[in-house]
């Protein structure tokens, strides 16, 4: 693999890992906000219960590309 190569990769596997991290992190911030109020729940709890899943599963799918990548890499690296 030429350093080039490598280089992007690296690059790309420390993105991902940003991105499962924001991700997850405004999933967190979200999930706590709907947890304070104390009031029944409301017509607008249920699209952000939904946002907050669909962010947990985006930052899952972000961290296994990055982790995939990172393994491929390793592998291509020891050959």
């Amino acid at each position: 693999m030429t350093e080039k190569k490598m280089k992007e990769q690296l690059t790309k596997i420390a993105d991902f890992k940003q991105y499962s991290f924001i991700l997850l992190s405004l999933s967190a911030f979200l999930s706590i906000g709907l947890l304070i109020p104390s009031a029944p729940i409301t017509e607008w709890q249920v699209p952000a219960v939904m946002a907050v899943f669909i962010l947990l599963i985006a930052a899952i799918l972000c961290h296994r590309y990055a982790m995939k990548t990172s393994k491929r890499l390793y592998e291509e690296d020891n050959k």
